[in-house]
């Protein structure tokens, strides 16, 4: 399932995407940390929602609840 995603790239323009949900999260997390993968692996905000989710697949976390 992809989802069309209005996304700002590296250069501040702003492009629409087909993205899976994942992907999605991945992308907002890059951006939130100006484009640096490092920093997404350190990040230090774990009451962010997308946190568990920041490297671009699903943590297997048994209190982690998935909601459609």
């Amino acid at each position: 399932m992809t989802i069309k995603q209005k996304i700002r790239g590296k250069n501040g323009t702003f492009q629409t995407v087909k993205l899976t949900p994942m992907k999605a999260i991945r992308k907002n997390c890059l951006e939130c940390v100006n484009w640096q993968p490092k920093e997404v692996e350190l990040c230090g905000i774990p009451l962010c929602p997308l946190y568990h989710f920041r490297s671009g697949k699903r943590e297997n976390k048994p209190n982690l609840k998935i909601v459609k």
